[in-house]
């Protein structure tokens, strides 16, 4: 399941799931050491995929082996409308990494609209709470 999302095979992730792989199966450890990866981590750039993973039972905040959530992937990524999949389906703005970043600090010194539509949205799940 991992390999399909991460190689880009949406298709055959999507197979997978309807078959009853694990939405939440780790990858293993990559190049950077980085280890505890989720599908989801790897599909932020994707969102239609982001979206049957969560429909699927995807763990919206499964944190890496940095601390790095999937939120925190799509913001890094600039992946306005996968961050506004992964809010509403209730992740959590504030989580930290090991390191106390959270995913409005990979966007708040750009200027660019994607980044300031995701500070947008980030901000706008603060203030309803």
């Amino acid at each position: 399941m991992s390999t399909a999302v991460y190689l880009g095979h949406d298709s055959l992730a999507a197979f997978l799931l309807k078959a009853g792989a694990d939405p939440n199966t780790k990858r293993g450890v990559l190049i950077d050491g980085t280890s505890d990866i989720t599908p989801l981590h790897d599909a932020v750039d994707r969102p239609l995929l982001v979206a049957l993973l969560l429909k699927h039972g995807a763990y919206v905040n499964a944190v890496d082996s940095n601390g790095n959530t999937p939120l925190h992937n799509a913001a890094m990524r600039s992946s306005v409308e996968s961050v506004r999949r992964l809010v509403a389906s209730g992740a959590d703005r504030n989580a930290k990494t090991y390191v106390g970043l959270t995913p409005m600090h990979w966007v708040r010194h750009k200027k660019d609209s994607k980044e300031i539509a995701i500070a947008s949205l980030l901000h706008e799940e603060a203030v309803r709470k």
